[in-house]
């Protein structure tokens, strides 16, 4: 204020700006190529950013640029920037590698952002590469200049780039000659990437936004080894980030929670988090610590309501929020370490195939096997072995035996289960349970490959006897693989899938599952059948007949207080006692001193008897109604 006067050219010029800056927040995207290879940069931006308008520029009457000189190439980008610019666009990208190679980062566009396709790339490629080995391929124009192989330099000086123009795949692209099969396309990208293959590059950057359509016909010929780059997915996520940081992002956009990146390792580990066996049995223990822990405690007067079991709700939720924020930082390195040992045996072939089944059976009760499934099944380091053999490929397409992660499981889980649920029944003490508790599971194993009810049938009553069903399933797969047996699924290794897989081309010697089915069943059951008899395991229907007879222990008084009372007296009272369980029928005592129980005591209290299995253990047998007894001597204790 001075001599009376309001100074408001300031704030006049402040809301000025901020009413610009609001008004440009529902403007649209600019994107612009020489042709339809930017729509690749559409594509992400539509994924990562939905509620963002995009106005899509493709000057397919000058395509391709990758030819051009630099100077005709820089009076395209003007032109189409001034195209771009009569429709209200608060940002610009140069979806075009070539474009993006001549102008860099230092355009000609001031007033609005502006972005090129080559540091994202870049960025990515020096992230992921381990051999420091990476691949360049562009049109002329892009290789001519250079400024993706300055820009790795400029950062990190040792490594070694090889680079290879591609002047044939963008007309190639833009005349819809991308599908599988077609010989100019196999013979062209055999011609142009082989140099880089015996380079021994390990990662490959698609210096073109129009390489991503001939990502498969690539991938055929270096193999699975190098990680494919393109900035497509990169270019995305800077716009993302540049313009939240000028408050640009469409509101729309502004309301959504931010997602984690598609693609990474911690995308795929957190997808794996929800209906994962490990955080069942996490959660199990997290519910069961809170409930033993707060089940009796008592607060204040004036939150009376929430003591006791109540409580114990409360407290589970807290204490989950607390486990939660430490798997945020702990699951995915889990789950990464998983994924490493997947890439270090897939190149082992056969035996590497084997050593997946074990790991992919024996992971099972955690879970974690999705883990591995991710890698060998799925997409996660270039394999796919299912989504290849089902997109109707051919080892040929992929450069792996296609089929050799899955078709292992099929003699396994259709005939061998088969085997161990006989050598079950015919071991078992209970014959009508064990056919009732392990037949129907078999059946259902053969025929849609569902193993969980045979599988969780005994993992936890005899995980050593598990641990021997995985390793068959190791053995059978590298078997199964140099046989040339080739099967896929879709679901899981019954015979449903085994019919339907049989038609497509990656299948092979079909007839080899009677072989092969007959191999497993005798071998699952003559290996159950020895090792549940020689060591005396404990499968379905094989329960100790102790155990069968205790359950059937009547208490002679039903006073669970006095009884109890009776029974710490006579294992040598409160001070005798170090720690005290329970299982279906007995009192599990941990004692100082195993002098001082008196069996006699016991029996007069109303129990069966007692059993000391070591110095310092004894049983206290008491019947079907153990947990009521058990509950009252904690109260004493």
């Amino acid at each position: 204020m001075q001599n009376g006067c309001i100074n408001t050219a300031g704030t006049q010029s402040f809301h000025g700006e901020a009413e610009r800056i609001e008004s440009m927040k529902n403007d649209a995207i600019g994107v612009f190529d020489s042709g339809m290879g930017g729509l690749t940069t559409v594509k992400e931006l539509n994924r990562l950013l939905p509620h963002e308008n995009i106005i899509y520029f493709g000057d397919t009457a000058r395509v391709p640029y990758g030819s051009r000189s630099p100077e005709t190439i820089l009076r395209y980008a003007k032109e189409d920037v001034a195209f771009l610019q009569k429709h209200q666009v608060k940002m610009i990208i140069a979806a075009c590698g070539t474009v993006s190679s001549i102008v860099g980062d230092q355009p000609f566009v001031t007033d609005i952002p502006f972005a090129g396709v080559i540091y994202p790339a870049v960025e990515a490629a020096c992230a992921v590469t381990k051999t420091k080995r990476i691949g360049i391929i562009g049109t002329p124009a892009t290789i001519k200049s250079k400024s993706y192989e300055k820009a790795i330099l400029q950062r990190h000086p040792d490594f070694f780039v090889a680079t290879q123009a591609c002047p044939l795949f963008v007309p190639l692209v833009e005349n819809g000659r991308v599908h599988r099969g077609d010989v100019v396309i196999e013979t062209v990208v055999k011609e142009y990437l082989t140099p880089l293959k015996d380079a021994g590059v390990d990662t490959l950057i698609l210096g073109c936004t129009h390489y991503p359509f001939l990502r498969g016909a690539i991938r055929r010929i270096v193999g699975r080894r190098p990680e494919i780059i393109d900035g497509s997915f990169g270019i995305a996520k800077q716009l993302d980030r540049r313009l939240e940081e000028q408050q640009l992002l469409n509101p729309g956009v502004v309301g959504m929670v931010r997602h984690l990146e598609e693609g990474t390792a911690t995308y795929i580990a957190f997808q794996k988090v929800a209906g994962n066996s490990f955080i069942g049995i996490l959660a199990a223990v997290v519910g069961a610590a809170c409930y033993n822990k707060f089940k009796n405690i008592q607060l204040p007067d004036w939150l009376a309501f929430f003591s006791g079991k109540r409580f114990v709700a409360i407290a589970t939720g807290l204490i989950s929020i607390l486990v939660s924020v430490v798997l945020l930082f702990v699951w995915p390195v889990i789950f990464g370490a998983l994924v490493a040992l997947g890439k270090g045996i897939a190149g082992m072939d056969g035996i590497g195939a084997g050593i997946y089944a074990f790991l992919n059976r024996l992971l099972i009760p955690t879970g974690l096997h999705h883990a591995l499934n991710n890698v060998f099944w799925f997409d996660t380091i270039g394999l796919g072995d299912l989504s290849h053999f089902w997109a109707g490929e051919t080892s040929a397409d992929v450069g792996w035996s296609l089929g050799m992660y899955m078709s292992g499981f099929f003699p396994c889980m259709m005939f061998g289960i088969l085997g161990a649920a006989l050598a079950m029944i015919k071991t078992a003490k209970n014959k009508k349970a064990a056919i009732g508790l392990v037949l129907s599971a078999a059946i259902c194993a053969f025929v849609c490959g569902v193993t969980e009810p045979f599988e969780f049938g005994f993992m936890f009553l005899c995980f050593p006897l598990y641990v021997v069903y995985s390793a068959l399933y190791g053995i059978f797969t590298i078997i199964t693989y140099y046989s040339g047996f080739r099967a896929g699924f879709c679901f899981s290794a019954g015979a449903t899938d085994l019919v339907f897989s049989a038609s497509l081309p990656a299948a092979a010697k079909t007839w080899m599952i009677i072989p092969l089915g007959i191999a497993a069943f005798l071998v699952f059951y003559f290996v159950f059948y020895f090792a549940i008899t020689k060591f005396d395991l404990k499968t379905p229907g094989r329960e100790d007949d102790d155990e069968e007879a205790e359950k059937k222990v009547v208490l002679a008084n039903n006073n669970y207080t006095e009884v109890a009372s009776a029974v710490l007296a006579a294992v040598g009272g409160k001070e005798n006692v170090k720690d005290v369980g329970y299982c279906a029928t007995r009192l599990r005592f941990e004692v100082l001193d195993n002098a001082k129980v008196d069996e006699k005591a016991v029996k007069a209290a109303g129990a069966a008897g007692v059993i000391r299995p070591s110095k310092n253990a004894c049983q206290v047998i008491i019947g079907t109604k153990v947990q009521f007894v058990y509950d009252e001597l904690k109260k004493m204790l």
